[in-house]
């Protein structure tokens, strides 16, 4: 019978450094977990959890985690497991809560916390470049609540 940690590596394809953030433990601890030499504490909550969001109609529950919330922003969804909004997560994946008001439970001012200033376009020779985006162009692609 394969244990949690053993899922989360083989099942769900997630690194000991990821496992190890999401549970807040340190590598060395995820990983003898992983060859069952001690117990993650947290790893069978993290499986069950994954386990929920992909019933829920999330293929691939790690990489759904990894996405940015919203296109434009730094946080991801492992941020908002980390700060235990495992519930919300779950209701977001079910549609019954939006992006934006999931981050908006996390943290009210998170259009200005999180906001990346950089953004990609299409240069006059034809390549991608970056160049720092203003708050006004942030507040329009999200609909400047």
């Amino acid at each position: 019978m394969r244990t949690a940690m053993q899922n989360l590596h083989e099942r769900w394809g997630l690194s000991t450094s990821k496992i190890a953030r999401a549970l807040d433990i340190s590598q060395r601890v995820a990983r003898l977990a992983r060859d069952g030499t001690t117990t993650a504490q947290g790893a069978e909550k993290l499986d069950g959890f994954l386990n929920r969001v992909h019933d829920h109609g999330i293929e691939e529950p790690a990489a759904w985690m990894a996405e940015p919330v919203v296109n434009g922003f730094t946080v991801t969804r492992w941020h908002l497991y980390a700060a235990g909004l495992h519930e919300l997560l779950v209701r977001n994946a079910i549609g019954t809560i939006t992006d934006a008001d999931l981050l908006h439970r996390h943290d009210p001012d998170w259009r200005r916390t999180y906001w990346t200033s950089s953004t990609t376009f299409v240069a006059s020779d034809g390549h991608l470049s970056i160049r720092e985006k203003t708050y006004d162009e942030v507040r329009a692609q999200v609909g400047g609540r």
